[in-house]
C-alpha cells in the first residue's frame, strides 16, 4: 500500500492526538513509536522536535505546518522506508476502536464566530462540525460535504 506524504502527515496528526490516551491499545502506540522513530532517524532532530510539538498540542496549526514541510522533504527512497511503518500504523488504527474515537474528536471542525454577517462555505470531508455563531444579521452555511461514516479513509 503506497501512502502519500499527505496521508502520512494526517496519520501522524491523528497518532499524536491519541498516543497519550490510556484507552489506546499498546499495539497502536508501538506502531506509532516505530513510525515516529523512523522519521526522526531519516529527518533528524528537526523532525523529532516537530513531532514532540505536535504531540504536546495535536491541533496546533503551526506545529502541523512545520512537520508537514519537513515530511515533504523525504526522498522517494526515504518515503519507501516509512511506508511499511505507516501501513502498520493504519492497520493498528483499524483494530483500535478507542484510537479511532479519539482521532475523530481531534479531527472534528469547531468554530466560534462573531460578526454582523457570518458566511461559511465549502466544508468538505468533515466527520463532525460544531459551530457557535453570534451573527447580528445573517448566518449562511453552504456547500457542505460530510465524510461518509462508512468511508475507511484515504
Amino acid at each position: 500500500m503506497a501512502l502519500s506524504l499527505t496521508s502520512i502527515m494526517l496519520l501522524l496528526e491523528a497518532s499524536a492526538a491519541v498516543v497519550g490516551q490510556t484507552v489506546v491499545q499498546e499495539t497502536t502506540k508501538a506502531a506509532y513509536g516505530k513510525c515516529k522513530d523512523k522519521l526522526s532517524e531519516l529527518l533528524g532532530r528537526r523532525a523529532s522536535d516537530q513531532i514532540a510539538a505536535l504531540e504536546a498540542n495535536p491541533t496546533d496549526k503551526t506545529a502541523q505546518n512545520h512537520l508537514s514541510r519537513t515530511i515533504q522533504s523525504l526522498s522517494d527512497s526515504e518515503q519507501k522506508e516509512v511506508e511499511p511503518l505507516a501501513a502498520a500504523l493504519v492497520a493498528a488504527f483499524r483494530q483500535d476502536v478507542e484510537a479511532q474515537r479519539v482521532a475523530r474528536e481531534v479531527a472534528a471542525i469547531r468554530l466560534e464566530v462573531t460578526g454582523e454577517n457570518v458566511v461559511i462555505q465549502r466544508v468538505e470531508g468533515a466527520s463532525a462540525i460544531d459551530i457557535k455563531a453570534d451573527a447580528e444579521k445573517d448566518f449562511i452555511f453552504t456547500d457542505i460535504k460530510m465524510k461518509d461514516p462508512t468511508d475507511r479513509g484515504n
